[in-house]
């Protein structure tokens, strides 16, 4: 399908140079289109007599993402256009990417930006195997899709060189350098006036071959916050990949540790969280298909330091350390080969020190119409689902809950001292696409 949209759109090209005397460039050159959107109407119990037209739940500060299938309550959209290139050896790829993002159904009070703008190239004399680039990106991404949360996520405004050889094993590197004007990894609203200007570092070596079908990543940061208080930082993250044909999958497991200034996705943290403050996690993810059964589970655990990155809201107590799980699974069952069930088991807690245990359960189950259902990746996907959440009285009380903003928190929040709502249902629509 790329390969396909770059011939129409080379061809589309060519006859409006034609059109307008103009002649294309010597060298060859094509265009690609590439994107991912989700949206779609949805209600929850809540609604009548005032209440709000959807729902979705989480915890926040729990390093893991949100269970997302039947948990969405906004509109998204990403939308690339590519350049791709040669002159002789070398090679050349230009991308810009834009993104539309609401909170609500539609796009009345939506908002875009450029997430991506970069250039890279390849092939040249001097080092034929490695990649250069420079310009704003997404950079290094690993994520469990469950929970759409990357574990690796090194995007941001910078340049550098991966695909260099590391012998003959197959394991590259990958060097970078990202600055920001706002200490922020993505989404820097800063400009050369700010106050809180960031620099970072990143290393990152991967398929260093371990075992039959397993392979390991390291990946390092170092990071420098140049605001007042501002704090030096330093991450590692380890990564193995493991093939498993047996199930018609595999599996990938992560160890990390951040402190200071820098966050377990190895990127920007906290700017002034104290350089001995850190935090670290496990995290695993399986995906099978066999047969018509397909389907992801996750296992996250991980403990925040006091002040350390993603710890920046004050409990009743003051500003506590904690820790948090994340267990669950999304299957899917093919009925026909277009037709499937879908269905999404949650658990969720976050344990700040001398507070109660919070707990947050998710089960989503409904039907999936796709272009082959015994493919779990299989997209664009049309869904009809019913959510279920609860949560206890802990959660519901937690003012860290409070921010609820369609995706992140609980719509039972309370400061009366009793707890409100602590369970919710919603049903509804999502088309899910990427291409």
């Amino acid at each position: 399908m790329q390969s396909l949209r770059r011939l129409q759109l080379t061809a589309m090209g060519a006859a409006l140079a034609a059109a307008f005397g103009m002649s294309l460039p010597a060298h060859a050159d094509t265009f690609g289109f590439n994107g991912y959107f989700r949206a779609g109407p949805g209600t929850t119990s809540g609604s009548s007599n005032g209440g709000p037209s959807r729902q979705c739940y989480n915890l926040p500060g729990v390093d893991a993402g949100h269970y997302r299938l039947g948990n969405e309550c906004n509109f998204y959209g990403e939308f690339g256009f590519n350049d791709y290139g040669s002159v002789g050896t070398a090679k050349y790829h230009n991308e810009v990417m834009i993104n539309e993002y609401s909170p609500g159904t539609d796009i009345g009070s939506s908002s875009s930006s450029f997430e991506q703008m970069y250039g890279s190239v390849s092939g040249v004399d001097f080092a034929p195997e490695v990649h250069f680039w420079a310009g704003k990106r997404f950079y290094g991404r690993a994520n469990i899709d469950m929970l759409d949360h990357f574990f690796v996520r090194m995007d941001g405004v910078g340049g550098g060189a991966d695909h260099i050889a590391l012998g003959n094993s197959g394991a590259t590197l990958g060097l970078a350098y990202f600055g920001s004007d706002s200490y922020a990894g993505f989404g820097d609203g800063g400009n050369d006036l700010s106050t809180k200007s960031g620099r970072r570092f990143n290393v990152d070596v991967m398929s260093i071959p371990v075992n039959p079908g397993g392979t390991l990543r390291i990946t390092g940061t170092l990071t420098k916050s140049n605001a007042v208080g501002g704090t030096n930082g330093d991450a590692i993250s380890f990564q193995h990949n493991q093939k498993l044909p047996q199930i018609g999958g595999g599996n990938v497991l992560w160890l990390q540790y951040a402190r200071g200034s820098a966050s377990l996705a190895q990127n920007f943290g906290s700017a002034t969280s104290p350089s001995s403050a850190a935090a670290w996690r496990i995290a695993d993810a399986l995906d099978w298909q066999a047969g018509r059964f397909g389907g992801q589970g996750n296992l996250v655990y991980g403990h925040h330091d006091a002040g350390s990155n993603n710890d920046t809201t004050a409990y009743a107590n003051g500003l506590v350390a904690y820790t948090n799980t994340s267990i669950g699974a999304r299957f899917t069952y093919a009925l026909t080969g277009n037709l499937r069930v879908i269905g999404q088991l949650g658990h969720m807690t976050k344990k700040p020190d001398g507070n109660p245990t919070e707990t947050l359960n998710i089960e989503t189950i409904g039907l999936g119409i796709v272009p082959d259902a015994y493919k779990y990746y299989s997209r664009p996907e049309i869904r009809l689902y019913y959510t279920h959440a609860s949560w206890n009285a802990a959660a519901a009380l937690d003012p860290a809950n409070s921010g609820y903003n369609g995706d992140n928190g609980l719509p039972g929040y309370s400061t009366t001292g009793v707890a409100g709502s602590t369970s919710g249902n919603s049903i509804g629509l999502q088309v899910e696409a990427w291409f």
